[in-house]
């Protein structure tokens, strides 16, 4: 093919660097049917090789699937130009003792797959070649080379994603990736679908039906493997941590000031020590001496703006902890099962990141009264979820090994079952006169100790002292002005209003 394309392109210079038309070949050299037949299969073995490429404009991936085109058109892979020019052979360009060179190099394969520039048999050809290039610097290195080539693709596919900050892959949309037809993917379907496969049965590749699509299945990392392969490695340690359905909060941004009343100011103190990074250390090894739960587990309750959350943020600061903190709006989904398995994997997040940071994080369901009302009569299909939901979340509190802290603003439909499970029950209160004069005198310290006086007479939280003191702001910046305190009082009046309202309804 090398040769014919010289030859054209000496005899016919207009043609030079244009492809290798195999109508053009079959007429130039008076090929018969048979002829042209076994030179291409030649053809084919040399693609395979990738010594020749499709030409843009031609499609191997119709080519192969209708059987029309007849004669498609080549050009010579430039690295084979290259070495018959000059003599020298390509330098490899993967390390294959760093694991993100070689997922880029799986990545880019992916891509021509995608392209049509390989098919499914060259790529399967390529990962064996990785395979068995790997150095033991790879973290799984040994365990790819004990799996066929289908379960490397899959190993190197799903490992890929995860770097992508993908943890779960649909069934689906992996096979259609990676096969170009149904029967070709239809064996190993059935294998990753049966659990048949060695990744499955060892325990590193875990499979749950998709509930919403009875065809398709979703399969994910199991913790095994993570903590085996991928928290060994330092890369992956640098990694930023990621987790679908909880917002990290990191202890050194964030950046606030509270007051609390005496009673309230010592329970926290008591929790941030109990939880500091020398004296939690003894505490779970006296828990675990004792055969005792090792979960410390903290509910705050109260009325809202009354600061609960902003405790959890003010204790993460004072013991230097992260915050890993859970979207519950987030987690609840329309399909059947759905939630339920999302509660489960915010305990798997939780437990990836106590490995991924040196020191355990804080997990913070914040308004958590869904989660931890009494129980009702399932009636309906969200009773249903919600019951279920429950139940997952009390066996996870019952073997849980970590710090989480729950918040909510209703405390009297408590579950008791919950109640017991809480180590620590933190009430938050409206603020007093006297504390409300000191959150004034914080918030505004511009203002005059009898007018910080005067507006703490109105019965507000923190959490509307803080709304207050944004309007002070927007109306000042507005307005270029001062405000008084004729105005900052009709500020308060405004931020009261909706609760004079509500004390309305029924009469």
């Amino acid at each position: 093919m090398l040769a014919y394309k010289i030859t054209a392109n000496i005899e016919d210079s207009d043609s030079y660097n244009e492809s290798i038309e195999m109508k053009d070949v079959k007429k130039r050299l008076n090929l018969s049917a048979g002829e042209y037949h076994r030179l291409m299969s030649t053809t084919t073995a040399l693609v395979e090789k990738q010594m020749l490429v499709y030409e843009n404009g031609t499609s191997k991936r119709t080519a192969s699937l209708r059987h029309t085109d007849f004669f498609p058109e080549y050009d010579i892979h430039p690295v084979v130009t290259n070495f018959v020019i000059t003599g020298e052979h390509p330098k490899d360009e993967v390390d294959y003792s760093n694991l993100y060179s070689v997922l880029n190099y799986f990545s880019k394969l992916l891509l021509q797959l995608e392209d049509e520039e390989i098919t499914t048999y060259k790529l399967l050809l390529e990962v064996k070649s990785i395979s068995q290039k790997c150095t033991d610097n790879i973290p799984f290195s040994h365990l790819l080379r004990r799996l066929n080539t289908e379960e490397q693709t899959l190993l190197l596919y799903m490992n890929l994603r995860w770097t992508e900050g993908i943890e779960e892959i649909s069934l689906v949309r992996y096979l259609r990736d990676i096969y170009i037809t149904l029967t070709m993917s239809s064996d190993m379907r059935h294998s990753i679908a049966e659990g048949k496969i060695k990744l499955i049965k060892e325990g590193y590749l875990q499979i749950e039906e998709n509930d919403s699509f009875k065809s398709d299945a979703d399969f994910s990392l199991t913790k095994k493997f993570r903590d085996e392969f991928i928290h060994t490695s330092v890369k992956a340690k640098e990694k930023e941590f990621s987790s679908k359905f909880c917002t990290l909060v990191k202890h050194e941004e964030i950046n606030q000031k509270l007051v609390f009343s005496g009673e309230l100011e010592s329970e926290i103190t008591e929790i941030s020590k109990a939880i500091g990074r020398a004296k939690y250390k003894q505490l779970k090894k006296r828990l675990k001496d004792k055969k005792m739960p090792m979960a410390f587990t903290c509910l705050l309750h109260g009325a809202p703006g009354t600061g609960k959350t902003a405790s959890v943020y003010e204790i993460a600061t004072k013991t230097k902890r992260n915050i890993l903190h859970v979207d519950i709006s987030a987690i609840k989904d329309m399909w059947v099962g759905v939630s339920e398995k999302n509660l489960k994997k915010i305990f798997e997040s939780y437990y990836s990141a106590t490995k991924h940071f040196k020191y355990e994080p804080i997990l913070l369901f914040n308004e958590a009264d869904s989660l931890i009302n009494k129980r009702i009569e399932a009636n309906h299909s969200v009773d249903h979820m919600n019951n279920a939901m429950q139940n997952i979340l009390l066996e996870e509190l019952e073997k849980f090994d970590g710090i989480l802290f729950a918040t909510t603003n209703l405390t009297m439909n408590i579950d008791n079952a919950f109640s017991r499970r809480f180590l620590y029950k933190v009430y938050f209160d409206v603020p007093d006169a006297s504390l409300r004069a000191k959150i004034w005198r914080m918030k505004a310290p511009h203002l005059k100790a009898k007018d910080t006086a005067h507006l703490a007479e109105f019965t507000l939280s923190g959490g509307e002292i803080d709304n207050v003191c944004k309007r002070m702001l927007v109306e000042s910046t507005i307005f270029d002005k001062s405000l008084g305190i004729d105005d900052i009082v009709k500020l308060i009046k405004s931020e009261m209003s909706l609760k004079q309202e509500s004390t309305r309804v029924g009469f």
